[in-house]
């Protein structure tokens, strides 16, 4: 399966996060590794602050001892796996709790038309960073739906998720049509050729700057594409 393997060091100290695997999860390691590291970054006095931008969507506190970086998009299937296995028990176990400081950027992976589509409506109606995970989570659950045979079928279903999180037809028609939306999935993934060249997929997890070896590739997950 698909495996996270890494070492970090944090300050003087390192700790490992071993085998996270995917598609069969070993949340636990995972799990145990933001732990460790969380407890290692405050006995250390280390920071792990990333540099934020306003499109950015973060959790936790920014000046937690730990910072975890997650570049996905809500079509890519590992992403949603990963959300739905793993994402959110990190959340309200070490982010929630202010343990961690989770960074949300999006890149256009796997289908960019559903992939900018789903980004703005989860952004539209200035929406604040629990309603963007709201409604990305209702996108992975319609995933299937979204990934569909045609781009008819995937924007009536992005208007019906927008729609159901109470924006009308004027709101969702202003947010998918905006500019804005294009230029910042660009900028993450020329962010992160630049730093990676053509070797990287999601979901890609940074845990304090430092890069989470993942897989993704052997999934066939395709590299973010231009002209979306």
């Amino acid at each position: 399966g698909l495996r996270f393997s890494v070492s970090l060091k944090v300050s003087m100290a390192s700790a490992e996060l071993l085998e996270v695997g995917m598609p069969v999860m070993r949340r636990r390691n995972l799990l145990i590794g933001a732990a460790a590291l969380a407890t290692v970054a405050a006995c250390n006095g280390a920071g792990g602050a990333a540099a934020t931008s306003p499109d950015d969507m973060s959790y936790g506190p920014a000046n937690a001892p730990v910072t975890l970086v997650e570049y996905f998009s809500v079509a890519c299937p590992i992403c949603k796996q990963f959300h739905e296995e793993v994402f959110h028990e990190i959340k309200s176990k070490y982010a929630d709790t202010g343990k961690i400081r989770i960074i949300l950027r999006e890149v256009p992976t796997h289908n960019a038309h559903v992939a900018l589509g789903g980004f703005q409506v989860a952004r539209c109606g200035g929406a604040t960073a629990d309603q963007y995970l709201a409604r990305v989570g209702v996108m992975f659950q319609q995933q299937d739906i979204l990934d569909g045979p045609s781009t008819s079928t995937s924007d009536d279903k992005l208007f019906e998720i927008g729609r159901s999180a109470g924006l009308s037809d004027q709101q969702l028609n202003t947010c998918v049509d905006d500019p804005a939306g294009p230029q910042r999935l660009q900028r993450n993934s020329d962010a992160l050729s630049n730093k990676y060249g053509g070797s990287w997929g999601t979901p890609l997890l940074e845990l304090n700057g430092q890069r989470l070896q993942d897989q993704a590739d052997r999934f066939g997950q395709p590299r973010p594409i231009r002209g979306f």
